[in-house]
């Protein structure tokens, strides 16, 4: 018999252990760890993990995927959960933060923040990547054009974590001529370094007027936004695509020359490419759906075109125009998880940014926005959104920001980890 003051200890199948870990939060299960020894081998197992990041109802990465290690899996869902038990309910809360001194004198359009981690600019001829976790430096690509501009987007698939890289640099030994490059690297999920070299390294056909912004979407499409054109490259095939010159079944009085503002703004899913056009009096909004074409034909320029499947036309709300044009960080997941902050100029005496945090749950038929009382952004102020670079990664946790002094003649990177 069993004395009150020992432990009673209830056998159950590791299977009917497992299936009831699934049902828990990600920070409840490493806490089980402590347990026991079985505990411990239990809660490291795969299949539980890739159940509760396919379940869990938190802002992550797409996944789970074969690629993606366990540790990964748990670090991800860990963080997001710490980050939504306070997100809307409590001001930020700085755990640490550190100066990234950079020399970069010539603009802020040499370099990126990747996932709050990786570090990505471009010296002269070379493109550099300082991981802010470690301090590792890698050199990623070493050309013979001078670079004046990069910009780079981290896609999650089956495959693993791709980062693709945009570079315009100018061609010397060819007289000048200006060049834009495409790069793909591989990101090893185990060690976080990039794959070297490049998985993908080919010319972007140009456009007019070829001035390159950003490179955005998720697989399988990426968006190269110019200031007057468009492209789209397929990441299947690694075919270049453009919209075909715009044209609309509405009414012409709706869609009268010159009223429609370009290049539209670009929509990506799975399957369509969706330009939203909007007539410059803001009045009213086009949106078309274009698909790869089945057996498409080549452009003069070497560029396919979308296929438009649909249209619609919609009279926006000012709630509509302000989701459009506001300014908003933010980090979603693929079944409707949200998480973000939205910010406005500063009316406090030590001119910190106040903003608001909000939450968005719309996985299930009715959708739920919290959104969170205003509060000061830590250390920053309202002119460093306004005048420098900026990058959220609302899964750790992480905000990115260049900061100028008036003494300097270079941009600093501040990196904050909040709570």
């Amino acid at each position: 018999m069993l004395s009150d003051t020992q432990p009673q200890q209830v056998a159950f199948p590791v299977e009917v252990i497992c299936h009831i870990l699934c049902f828990m939060s990600p920070r409840e299960i490493v806490r089980l760890r402590r347990i026991s020894k079985q505990f411990r081998d239990i809660t490291y197992d795969r299949a539980i993990w890739n159940t509760v990041y396919a379940n869990a109802r938190l802002p992550r990465l797409p996944g789970p995927f074969a690629c993606q290690s366990t540790q990964f899996l748990e670090h991800t869902l860990v963080q997001s959960e710490r980050l939504a038990q306070t997100w809307t309910s409590q001001p930020f809360k700085v755990i640490s933060c550190t100066l990234e001194p950079t020399g970069l004198r010539s603009g802020l359009d040499q370099w990126t923040v990747l996932s709050g981690r990786w570090f990505i600019w471009c010296e002269t001829k070379q493109l550099l990547c300082r991981d802010l976790d470690d301090g590792s430096l890698q050199v990623l690509w070493d050309g013979d054009i001078v670079l004046i501009h990069c910009h780079a987007r981290l896609v999650t698939s089956v495959d693993g974590q791709r980062v693709y890289v945009l570079l315009r640099g100018i061609a010397v030994y060819q007289g000048g001529l200006m060049i834009m490059k495409l790069l793909e690297f591989k990101v090893d999920d185990h060690c976080g370094s990039f794959q070297v070299p490049a998985l993908v390294s080919l010319d972007v056909p140009l456009l007019p007027e070829p001035t390159p912004s950003a490179i955005s979407g998720q697989w399988p499409f990426l968006a190269i936004a110019m200031s007057a054109w468009t492209l789209v490259w397929d990441m299947r095939t690694r075919i270049f695509y453009k919209l075909p010159p715009f044209s609309s079944a509405f009414d012409s009085e709706v869609m009268e020359e010159g009223s429609i503002s370009h290049p539209p703004q670009l929509i990506l899913s799975k399957t369509h490419v969706i330009a939203a056009y909007h007539r410059r009096d803001g009045k009213t909004f086009i949106f078309q759906a274009f698909v790869v074409p089945d057996a498409p034909r080549s452009a003069g320029d070497g560029i396919r075109e979308l296929r438009l499947t649909h249209e619609a036309s919609v009279d926006p709300s000012p709630s509509l125009l302000s989701l459009l044009r506001s300014q908003r960080f933010t980090v979603s997941s693929d079944d409707g998880h949200l998480r973000g902050f939205t910010g406005g100029p500063s009316q406090r005496s030590d001119g910190l940014c106040v903003v608001r945090k909000f939450s968005v749950d719309a996985s299930a038929e009715s959708c739920v926005v919290v959104v969170g009382q205003p509060c000061p952004m830590p250390y920053i102020g309202w002119s460093d959104f306004t005048s420098g670079y900026y990058e959220f990664d609302g899964v750790g946790g992480r905000f990115c920001y260049t900061q100028k002094e008036d003494r300097k003649d270079y941009y600093d990177l501040v990196v904050v980890d909040l709570a």
